[in-house]
């Protein structure tokens, strides 16, 4: 079950399931299930009368007791309910905590988690028997009304709930299947709409504004977008809150499916959220979907690509992002200056932790410090922890601000969590509100979620309200990406939530994208109200 089972429920279950009209009650159930299942009378919930019951039933029982065979039996009973309607007792608001009410929720959900896909499954033809009136496969009056019945739903659950986004993105004009499809995974009911109509529209869209492909892309089911796409599904379509198909793939870290997308011909560049697919994989927090991308031709191919790619990388701190860019193959688009040979060789022993071979190096020359290390010798010691150097190379007179790839050596400590180097670099006067188009320290610590260099910054002095990055201020930042106790930190400092950024409000940052956003209610205080925004679930709207 997806819900606490209440009794009201399990006896409609059973009424359900029923042959003939046997009366049941809790008492009955109580008797046949004595030891083995208890109804807390208090709390109105029937479960099993200890952990040990579950561990017996599945350790001698596998094969009856398993994930898929339990979500079978649930959405056979919830297909029948849902195809029966609502009981006459009121309206579906007051059946919230019933079992129709969680019948229509959720027969969806347990059909996906059973892992059926065969047409000539029992279960696949007690659903097919729901959504279609007969082998010509026209949509039957029950699944229509059950459409109409999900929609209403989907406004009577909380913002957070699960199933709401899911719901929400079912309803459409035509009242077809197809988004059905999508947002479960079922391929075999693609199959049969593609069988049954020969000039079914692929890209139509649901009541949000939404092609099954983008919806499907969105959950994540690869084979159902592999479907879709062998079907003629428009690739470069823009819709969604995200902006198109590539682009929630890339937000959403799915590998597979970016993969699929560009094979088959997405555009990096296509989207309305996000200039580019980079972008999006960025703001998703995957270096690994970004380093794809940049294998990919079409990603990189103008030195306008390949600087924004440099400046995303380093906004973030995609290290792997950095060094594949300073590969051969980008070679055309990299400064054309010669490099300092020795300088590249002591970087990488920066890099590598290697203090004796600097001590070394400088004890055979005459020369300054400042001449033989590389400019940013400070901060690639930052970047990579090794607080040693740091205080080895500042001992020697190198410049504590500046920048190297990641920004200033505070900033590329921060970047990284670097607890140590960052209280090392602020005890030796680093600036801790730096101006740097990237963000500076508390943003960066912000974006990253780094709760402890947020609170050693704030201690230093830093500014809450300057504005500094992609999202203007630290807060807007940490409310973005869903930080919760980096907020908590900025809004007891002081913090206001009010001061615009890249978005009107932290409420707005909060909320502004859907796997984020925020719940409908506010709260009284500020605090509460950014973090009941954190904590909430993701709509399809937008």
């Amino acid at each position: 079950m997806k819900a606490p089972l209440t009794p009201e429920a399990l006896l409609a279950a059973i009424a359900t399931a029923s042959i003939g009209n046997v009366p049941c009650t809790t008492a009955d159930i109580s008797v046949v299930c004595s030891n083995l299942v208890i109804i807390d009378l208090n709390r109105q919930i029937v479960q099993l009368a200890h952990h040990s019951v579950r561990e017996y039933f599945i350790r001698t029982q596998q094969s009856l007791f398993s994930a898929p065979v339990a979500n079978s039996l649930l959405a056979s009973i919830c297909i029948k309910a849902s195809s029966r309607g609502p009981p006459d007792n009121g309206s579906l608001q007051q059946q919230a905590k019933g079992f129709f009410f969680y019948a229509a929720t959720h027969w969806a959900s347990h059909f996906e988690s059973s892992k059926v896909t065969k047409k000539e499954e029992r279960l696949f033809q007690d659903m097919l028997s729901f959504v279609f009136e007969d082998e010509d496969y026209d949509v039957s009056l029950s699944f229509e009304a059950w459409l109409e019945i999900a929609k209403e739903i989907a406004t009577l659950l909380p913002r957070d709930h699960p199933m709401k986004p899911a719901l929400d993105a079912i309803p459409n004009e035509t009242s077809s299947p197809l988004f059905l499809a999508a947002v479960f995974g079922i391929d075999g009911l693609l199959t049969l709409l593609s069988e049954s109509e020969s000039d079914i529209d692929w890209d139509q869209r649901n009541d949000l504004g939404h092609t099954a492909l983008y919806v499907a892309v969105a959950t994540g089911h690869l084979s159902t977008v592999t479907t879709l796409i062998e079907k003629g599904a428009e690739l470069n379509i823009e819709c969604g809150a995200y902006g198109s198909p590539l682009h929630v793939a890339c937000f959403r870290g799915y590998e597979e499916i970016v993969e699929k997308l560009l094979q088959n011909g997405a555009s990096p560049k296509c989207g309305s959220k996000f200039q580019s697919a980079v972008q999006a994989a960025s703001h998703g927090g995957h270096e690994d979907i970004v380093l794809g991308l940049i294998r990919y031709d079409a990603t990189i191919d103008s030195e306008d690509d390949y600087e924004q790619v440099i400046q995303i990388a380093t906004e973030y701190g995609f290290i792997r992002v950095i060094d594949q860019l300073l590969r051969p193959e980008f070679k055309r688009f990299i400064d054309k200056e010669t490099p300092d040979k020795n300088k590249m060789r002591l970087a990488k022993a920066i890099k590598g932790g290697q203090l004796f071979v600097l001590q070394r190096q400088l004890s055979k020359t005459s020369s300054d410090a400042k001449d033989i290390f590389p400019k940013d010798a400070v901060a690639i010691a930052a970047l990579y922890d090794h607080t040693d150097i740091v205080k080895y190379l500042l001992e020697q007179g190198l410049d504590i601000e500046a920048e190297g790839q990641f920004g200033t050596p505070l900033r590329s400590a921060c970047l990284m969590n670097h607890k140590s180097t960052v209280e090392e670099l602020l005890q030796r006067g680093a600036n801790v509100n730096t101006e740097e188009r990237n963000g500076n320290a508390l943003y960066v610590a912000a974006v990253k979620g780094h709760t402890d260099i947020v609170r050693i910054l704030l201690e230093e002095g830093a500014d809450l309200h300057q504005k500094t990055g992609s999202s203007g201020t630290a807060l807007q930042a940490a409310a973005y990406y869903g930080h919760k106790l980096v907020v908590e930190r900025l809004l007891d400092a002081g913090a206001n939530v009010h001061a615009e950024g890249s978005s009107p409000d932290a409420f707005h940052a909060a909320a502004e994208v859907p796997l984020r956003a925020a719940r409908s209610q506010v709260q009284q205080s500020s605090t509460l109200a950014i973090q009941a925004a954190l904590s909430g679930g993701f709509s399809w709207k937008g």
